[in-house]
């Protein structure tokens, strides 16, 4: 659990414990879009894509201190900071490597079709720099579990 004081920076969300296991459970959350809080409406792409999703939650496995039960609904959090620094290496890391591997191959004057392929390189590269990344700090990135309502079932 987490301090009262902590929740202020937390993105908190509801799931439904679907399945348990020894020290935690699996739960979905529902997956929820901004869409429709913006003008353009039927315009957008976006909006498409996030009712093709919001049919299909998002499932998730928590640790817990205490035993869940299938049907238990339970807040999660996860700190905002985390989400913040996860985007960064998500997107960050890939894109900085390949637009660096596509500036050194332009600088080098190579032909235009090795500085596409210095872009891929370096998209890859960062790929598999943030799956290293992603695999030695999986912890950071975890929702916590802040709360549990049990089911009346």
């Amino acid at each position: 659990m987490i301090a009262a004081a902590d929740h202020a920076a937390l993105l908190v969300e509801q799931g439904r414990v679907v399945e348990p296991f020894a020290g935690g459970a699996w739960v979905e959350v529902s997956r929820q879009s901004a869409c429709g809080a913006c003008q353009a409406r039927q315009g957008c792409g976006t909006r498409a894509m996030a009712r093709w999703q919001a049919s299909r939650p998002l499932r998730v496995a928590i640790h817990a201190g205490q035993p869940l039960t299938v049907g238990d609904v339970v807040s999660l959090g996860l700190p905002a900071q985390a989400v913040a620094r996860a985007s960064l290496w998500t997107y960050g890391l890939p894109l900085g490597l390949a637009l660096a591997g596509a500036l050194l191959a332009d600088h080098l004057a190579l032909s235009e079709p090795l500085v596409a392929l210095a872009f891929a390189g370096g998209l890859v590269a960062g790929g598999g720099l943030l799956r290293r990344h992603l695999q030695r700090h999986a912890r950071c990135y975890r929702p916590r579990l802040l709360a549990v309502s049990r089911s009346s079932g």
